[in-house]
């Protein structure tokens, strides 16, 4: 049973969330491989996915942190892909969720430009 199974089997996202994860999860191994990372985001992606459902409105991040997100050089190719990923999954995130999930991508884009 992978992530996005037990996400679903404990009641934590619906059988739709998990479908629509399951199409972000082929799209981000491909584009950044298979690991511990991809994992962690396709994990918050599916949960964010889940709360955007619902209408669960989680509160922001610090102005620090936002700041840095956008004075990221890689913050376009991330803002590109995560409009990529709502397309696929047929769902626009809450600007507070974008940010959370932005700082997952630019992780994920860290860890591809490091190897």
């Amino acid at each position: 049973m992978d992530r996005l199974e037990l996400l679903q089997s404990s009641g934590l996202i619906a059988q739709e969330t998990c479908l629509k994860a399951k199409k972000v999860e082929i799209e981000c191994i491909q584009r950044f491989g298979n690991s511990e990372k991809t994992e962690m985001f396709i994990t918050h992606y599916a949960l964010a996915l889940e709360r955007h459902q619902k209408g669960e409105i989680i509160p922001g991040l610090q102005k620090e942190a936002v700041a840095e997100i956008y004075s990221h050089p890689d913050l376009e190719a991330c803002r590109q892909f995560l409009d990529e990923l709502e397309l696929l999954s047929g769902s626009d995130l809450s600007s507070i969720e974008e940010e959370f999930i932005l700082i997952h991508l630019l992780n994920l884009i860290n860890e591809k430009n490091n190897k």
